[in-house]
């Protein structure tokens, strides 16, 4: 995603519709999908890894694992 012709970047950036070029769009339509997706996925990613490294220097507010009832 760093340049303008990026796989994900280019069908954004050159937005038509022509009458043959329905599968264009439906090509840019995807292309914002994913990367609302990878945006997102990022996000979560280093949510869990700032989490973690959170538990690893135990830092106040440190998740506590329940253990399993045994029968």
């Amino acid at each position: 995603m760093g340049s303008k012709s990026a796989m994900i970047n280019m069908p954004l950036a050159k937005f038509e519709v022509s009458q043959s070029g329905y599968g264009l769009y439906v090509k840019y339509l995807l292309a914002g999908f994913l990367a609302v997706f990878a945006i997102t996925m990022a996000i979560q990613f280093v949510s869990y890894f700032l989490a973690a490294v959170a538990d690893y220097r135990d830092e106040p507010g440190k998740r506590q694992l329940e253990s399993l009832p045994t029968n």
